[in-house]
């Protein structure tokens, strides 16, 4: 599996629509209520929480300051977030997410939204953890001795 992972520069830039999930489809260990209070803690007077509707329980517009403007969704269902800020800004914004989660949560990872690669999100996760072991999903064998992506 390791000859499956890209060089930072890559992990850095991998995820352009990013999603966050348990690989085995368990519900992720954060509510919408949850969600919007750390988003407007963290991101004081630049986040405007958006109406639920028919594909999302909630979904989070960030305008940061000096920055783009990004939005983090969790779907319906509870099993994905979703981030569509740039990808360094998806990395960064990854690690936070976990760090809102229980340390004894399932398996977490972030993955492009179109699964071409994923790294895993253990608690205490840092940005450039995520960006130095991303996977890619082009290379043969990238799933090889996972349990959880063995079937992809």
């Amino acid at each position: 599996m390791t000859n499956a992972i890209m060089s930072v520069d890559r992990g850095w830039c991998a995820l352009n629509g990013a999603i966050v999930f348990c690989p085995n489809g368990a519900v992720l260990p954060i509510t919408p209520e949850a969600l919007v209070g750390a988003c407007q803690d963290h991101w004081p007077n630049q986040t405007k929480a958006v109406s639920p509707d028919a594909v999302s329980l909630t979904s989070i517009e960030i305008h940061p300051d000096n920055d783009h403007m990004f939005g983090i969704r969790l779907f319906t269902g509870g099993q994905v977030l979703g981030l569509d800020g740039r990808p360094e800004q998806n990395v960064m914004v990854a690690a936070w997410l976990r760090s809102l989660m229980p340390a004894d949560s399932q398996r977490i990872v972030v993955a492009q939204e179109g699964l071409g690669c994923h790294a895993d999100l253990p608690f205490g996760v840092t940005p450039e953890q995520i960006a130095s072991t991303m996977i890619d999903h082009t290379v043969l064998g990238w799933n090889d001795g996972d349990p959880d992506f063995a079937a992809w």
